[in-house]
């Protein structure tokens, strides 16, 4: 776990802090900046109609009673798109995009599913069945 946040909070950093770097050098100081101005703009503009989209097929499915299991995983991977292009860099705004492109955020998802699906069969992931049962009435109720 220590190994993943190492990776996760300095050496990606570092990375695209070396890519901007780079691509500074190699090109204007302009195109870096406008790069991430650009990537911002498109992935914000993505990720409002992909949310959109998977808000609508969230209702949807839950309005004839099914439980919107691939709505609710295309809801949160629109929000870690949306999330990692907050982040000024390449390589985190490139995983963003791909995250809010439909056709490549179906493969990511059967990625996670089959992933979920595995830690469910081996017992690191577990699910309340009734709220009640656990924690007692709710703090709405009387």
């Amino acid at each position: 776990m220590f190994f993943r946040l190492l990776l996760l909070f300095i050496v990606i950093p570092l990375i695209e802090l070396a890519l901007l770097i780079w691509l500074g050098k190699e090109t204007e100081i302009w195109v870096p900046i406008g790069l991430v101005l650009l990537t911002g703009f498109v992935g914000a503009s993505l990720m409002q109609w992909q949310g959109r989209e998977a808000y609508r097929r969230i209702v949807e499915e839950l309005s004839i009673g099914n439980l919107p299991a691939n709505a609710l995983l295309d809801g949160l991977l629109v929000f870690t798109g949306g999330i990692v292009l907050v982040t000024p860099g390449m390589l985190t705004d490139l995983f963003g995009i791909c995250l809010l492109l439909p056709f490549i955020r179906g493969f990511i998802r059967f990625k996670v599913k089959a992933w979920l699906k595995r830690k469910i069969a081996a017992g690191q992931v577990t699910f309340v069945s009734n709220f009640h049962d656990r924690f007692g009435s709710g703090p709405f109720e009387s």
